[in-house]
């Protein structure tokens, strides 16, 4: 539901919340070089936190802290970003996903924290962590990172996707539906993966051969290869046509960007494939009103399962859209309706860097290195001091944009 890759570079970034990566023969990075002094450079969205990396390089999370999520050695929430502890400088990238966070540090290296119990930290264990433990099996070749409900996937510069924690629908894409508390290698990606996404249950990825994938449940069509069937291997989604550059994968429902259009498939019980309509789909089909050039796909939601979720993404211009649940506000177009067609976030003129999505709420990244978040803020997960929902986006508060 929520990923990372590193920063180097001045490109928009291109990630899903719940995931997609930038295809990286094009940059390692997204927003961090030119941006203003104080500028966050990295954004992240679990299902009641939020992360985000300041330009110390130092990693501050708020929210939910009933697992420990927020990586500050407690468990108890905060409503204003408080520090991780343990990272040291130089990190380079943050992820976070259901109940858990991770990061990538200057060394390539790659630590989680937060809920355990399915083994999502990847230290062999089945232990919650309040604080950042380091991954073991990845060396120090990581590049990007994505978490789902309860499993996290990583991606090296060989391209090679390595997945651990529950496996109960087969989202660690081994042949298997066993539990790793350790990475294990993803099979069939051979071709090298370009973008990556966990969802709940259910995880996807790019090829640089122009193909995508998914795996795991099935139950709303979400691997789109049109049955319900849950896949315990990789699975090519059809219908796509033209080359997919990067996917998203949510709560039931998954994306895909090639270079002309945007696909959806799975649950549509909220809007959130975008095609006007509230009908499920087993296969992809376009999303109306997204034309060309669209990236930074992401997609939200978690249980219970009536709920749905929500889908968000960026234009080239950086215009920032979403549409699907909207009961919280996460659409961010000023209403609490739901949307089964695509609404620009409010407030937001062209130039946002990074959109993702998380629970029932959603974040921007701008141009000028702000972050804005907007949706649900039970646990404090908007970070702006409060508990008082949102459908326009506001700022996160405290002193985070100058440490």
């Amino acid at each position: 539901m929520r990923h990372l890759r590193q920063r180097r570079s001045l490109r928009p970034a291109a990630l899903a919340a719940i995931v997609a990566l930038v295809p990286l023969v094009a940059a390692a990075g997204g927003p961090s070089a030119a941006l203003p002094e104080g500028a966050v450079l990295d954004i992240a969205a679990g299902v009641h936190h939020g992360c985000a990396l300041t330009p110390s390089r130092r990693v501050f999370c708020w929210g939910r802290n009933h697992f420990g999520q927020l990586g500050d050695g407690t468990n108890v929430e905060s409503h204003l970003p408080v520090e991780v502890t343990g990272l040291g400088a130089g990190v380079l990238a943050v992820a976070a996903g259901g109940h858990t966070s991770c990061a990538i540090s200057a060394e390539g290296r790659a630590f989680c924290w937060g809920r355990g119990v399915n083994g999502q930290i990847g230290d062999g264990d089945a232990t919650d962590r309040w604080t950042p433990t380091a991954v073991e099996g990845l060396g120090d070749d990581v590049q990007a990172m994505t978490l789902g409900e309860a499993h996290v996937c990583a991606l090296n510069r060989q391209r090679r996707v390595y997945c651990w924690g529950a496996n109960g629908y087969g989202q660690i894409g081994d042949s298997s539906t066993t539990q790793r508390n350790l990475p294990v290698l993803v099979q069939g990606l051979i071709g090298g993966t370009l973008s990556m996404a966990a969802g709940r249950l259910h995880t996807c990825a790019a090829s640089a051969d122009g193909a995508a994938y998914c795996w795991g449940w099935n139950g709303w069509g979400q691997i789109g290869d049109g049955s319900t069937a849950d896949r315990l291997v990789r699975t090519p989604v059809t219908g796509l046509g033209e080359g997919v550059t990067e996917v998203a994968a949510g709560h039931g429902h998954s994306c895909a960007a090639t270079a002309s259009r945007l696909y959806c498939w799975g649950d549509n019980s909220q809007g959130q494939l975008g095609d006007g309509s509230n009908d499920g789909r087993a296969l992809a089909a376009p999303v109306r009103r997204m034309g060309s050039g669209v990236h930074g796909l992401t997609a939200g939601g978690a249980e219970p399962w009536y709920l749905g979720g929500h889908s968000c993404a960026l234009t080239a211009a950086g215009r920032a859209y979403c549409w699907g649940r909207n009961a919280e506000g996460q659409v961010g177009d000023r209403s609490f309706t739901n949307r089964n067609l695509r609404r620009r976030v409010s407030r937001f003129a062209d130039g946002v860097l990074k959109i993702v999505a998380g629970g029932f709420h959603s974040c921007a990244l701008t141009g000028g290195g702000r972050v804005f978040w907007w949706g649900n803020n039970t646990y404090g997960q908007l970070g702006d001091g409060t508990t008082t929902q949102r459908s326009l986006p506001g700022a996160v508060g405290g002193r985070m944009h100058m440490q």
